[in-house]
Formats: C-alpha cells, sequence, structure tokens
C-alpha cells in the first residue's frame, strides 16, 4: 500500500511560517483540519445520518475539529484502523457518540435502531464492545 508524498518522509520541525511542511503534492495539518472543518460546516444543517468513508488522518481531523481538540494534540486521538466513529449534531455543535466501532458493531446498531445512541462503554448486547 502506498502512502503517496507522506510515505517518504519522517515527522519533522514545522516551517518558519509556524505551519507543518508538506511533501510536494500534499496537504499540510493545518489544510487537512480546514478541509475537516468545511465539511462538518456542511453538514452541520442537514437531518438523518450521513456516512462518510475516509482515510484515519481525515477522519482525526473531522472528530477533532468536532470537539474542539486542537491540531498539536491530532496524534493523541487513537483510532483502530477499519473502525467508525459516530457523531451526532443537534444543528449547532456535535457530540461524540461512539468511537472504535468495529465493522460488525456498526452493522448491528444499523440492523437496530434504539441501539444507535449507545456509546461504546455500554454493553449493548452479547459480544459487543465492553
Amino acid at each position: 500500500m502506498s502512502s503517496g508524498p507522506w510515505g517518504t518522509i519522517s515527522p519533522g520541525p514545522l516551517g518558519p511560517d509556524g505551519r507543518s511542511r508538506a511533501p510536494e503534492g500534499a496537504e499540510c495539518f493545518e489544510e487537512l483540519f480546514a478541509r475537516a472543518h468545511g465539511l462538518l460546516e456542511a453538514l452541520r444543517p442537514l437531518g438523518g445520518r450521513t456516512a462518510c468513508v475516509t482515510h484515519g488522518g481525515l477522519t482525526r481531523a473531522v472528530l477533532a475539529s468536532a470537539l474542539q481538540i486542537p491540531l498539536t494534540s491530532f496524534w493523541r486521538l487513537r483510532l483502530p484502523n477499519v473502525s467508525s466513529q459516530v457523531l451526532a449534531c443537534d444543528g449547532t455543535s456535535y457530540t461524540l457518540v461512539a468511537i472504535g466501532l468495529a465493522p460488525e458493531e456498526v452493522r448491528r446498531r444499523a440492523e437496530d435502531p434504539s441501539l444507535l445512541g449507545r456509546d461504546t462503554t455500554e454493553n449493548i448486547a452479547e459480544g459487543s464492545v465492553k
């Protein structure tokens, strides 16, 4: 699997302007956060459910933006690969409902709407996240 231009560099110091430096053809973290914020703003007025399928970097940026976590804490959001996160929006602000859901848990919640509002710390059914 290729990481594109990011796969050839190591984390380094900030540029002279205080922003992160991205390899040619890639976006820096500030641009990633701006994109995530724009997505959340576009989703804010929508009703119903929306699914977004993306890579872990953008998922972290969306969660950080929704929860007002600063860019400096970006890597503190540990997310399992192939996991789902659930945010709820009241039209004004976002709330984290669930994090790190396995695909099986997402399917179970989709099949049983009574489980949608439950968080990942609740034992909602046999074999669920504990």
